[in-house]
């Protein structure tokens, strides 16, 4: 897959319009310095980092908060060109995010901070809800979707085939709900 240096091309189509990082930053909703940080290539950086750290650990707990941060920062940059008008380059980094979140991350269940971890036990004996948590894997799958399907950034690309299918391919995950113990 051919890489895609977002830093340069936003530099690029900045200078090329005619706007300055303030008023990028301002419209965005961001400060001036990460628009700099984002030009000189730091979330790709980030990304990288992202990946090393998630291939690379032996901490379960590390390597999903890295998953979880690669997923946002590839929401965050489609937000960012989709605001600018960039169809192609937002509706790539959708593409991204749908094969991270469709790839071998399952079984995931997301943690809160310690003091939630330590309610794990206790809902499981006197909830209903047993081990059905809001931070079950169904939950979880269907926010994916969600964060992607009714963003606001990406309603202009309802009618879009490539959106279209990065819709398709998250649904999915809502149907194929992965057997724990055959997943392994």
């Amino acid at each position: 897959m051919k890489e895609i240096h977002l830093g340069k091309v936003l530099l690029e189509n900045r200078h090329r319009l005619g706007v300055t990082q303030d008023e990028l930053a301002e419209y965005l909703g961001v400060s001036k310095a990460a628009v700099s940080k984002w030009e000189t290539e730091t979330t790709d950086e980030a990304m990288a980092l992202f990946r090393k750290v998630k291939t690379g650990t032996d901490d379960p707990s590390l390597g999903t908060e890295a998953l979880q941060m690669e997923a946002l920062c590839l929401i965050a940059m489609a937000q960012g060109w989709a605001s600018m008008g960039e169809k192609n380059l937002c509706l790539s980094l959708l593409e991204k995010y749908a094969d991270l979140a469709t790839g071998e991350i399952w079984p995931l269940r997301l943690k809160g901070d310690d003091y939630f971890n330590l309610m794990d036990d206790w809902f499981e004996k006197n909830l209903l809800l047993g081990t059905q948590l809001p931070r079950d894997e169904a939950v979880i799958r269907q926010s994916m979707v969600q964060s992607i399907a009714e963003n606001p950034a990406f309603s202009g690309f309802a009618d879009d085939t490539r959106f279209l299918t990065v819709i398709q391919r998250l649904e999915q995950l809502t149907t194929e709900l992965a057997d724990p113990v055959t997943k392994e």
